[in-house]
């Protein structure tokens, strides 16, 4: 339960911080202007931030492919994941209900942004389904590849304390990457809570929030895989279900 509230909390931070500077970004001119850096920025600093909360409780998941990697690479079990996946998934939703409840008492008024993921409409450039689909698959992969190799027991990323900061350069690059082309999820629980708490102002996005579930667990699928059957996995690594993973 202690492992599953501190999912939870990681993820509240996650979201409220990620998705609150991708709705900022979409409020126009004011003191403070987002851009699509200034996101990944802010997701990536919420991710280190969270690791250092969390990271020796529950290895900071904070989210749902990265949970099942770590399922399929055979480093946590069924139980596990599934108590992990709760606990992420409530702090999403959790998160986007505190933003609305923020971002509704906008005095110049409010769109109903949250921070969702879109392709197609709404996307600068319009890239389509099969191009998002894609990214967030390839994306996701890269991300758990990171995380994976950044978490084993003889990572010098992880013997020296820098796990964390390593996971979260990563949020950053693909955001940087990738923002133009689908919003960057590479996290269920990211798409899943503002798409439905935001249903009303923008049903588009949760007809579309299948596509940010299904592509990043199918990327952390193949790097979990790949980690299993030794590919990506470091010689002489002991882990074997140890989720404290960040320290």
């Amino acid at each position: 339960m202690k492992q599953a509230f501190a999912e939870f909390l990681g993820t509240f931070m996650l979201v409220l911080i990620g998705c609150g500077a991708a709705a900022s970004a979409n409020l126009g001119p004011g003191s403070v202007v987002v851009d699509g850096v200034g996101v990944g920025l802010a997701f990536g600093f919420a991710f280190v931030a969270a690791a250092s909360a969390i990271g020796a409780i529950s290895g900071c998941h904070i989210n749902p492919a990265v949970s099942f990697g770590f399922l399929v690479a055979g480093r946590i079990d069924a139980p596990t994941f599934l108590r992990y996946a709760v606990g992420q998934m409530l702090g999403g939703i959790a998160a986007a209900c505190t933003l609305y409840l923020i971002l509704s008492g906008r005095e110049g008024g409010w769109n109903g942004n949250l921070g969702q993921n879109l392709w197609g409409h709404g996307v600068p450039d319009s890239y389509g389904m099969a191009s998002s689909f894609f990214f967030e698959t390839l994306g996701t992969f890269l991300f758990m590849a990171t995380f994976l190799g950044a978490t084993s027991a003889t990572s010098a990323t992880r013997m020296r304390g820098v796990a964390g900061l390593a996971i979260g350069c990563t949020i950053v690059a693909l955001h940087i990457a990738g923002m133009n082309i689908s919003n960057v999820s590479i996290n269920p629980a990211r798409s899943f809570g503002p798409a439905l708490i935001g249903l009303a102002a923008d049903p588009l996005a949760f007809k579309q929030v299948w596509l940010f579930v299904i592509g990043p667990l199918a990327g952390a699928g193949i790097a979990g895989t790949l980690y299993k059957s030794g590919v990506l996995r470091p010689g002489e690594d002991p882990d074997g279900g140890d989720t404290a993973d960040i320290d």
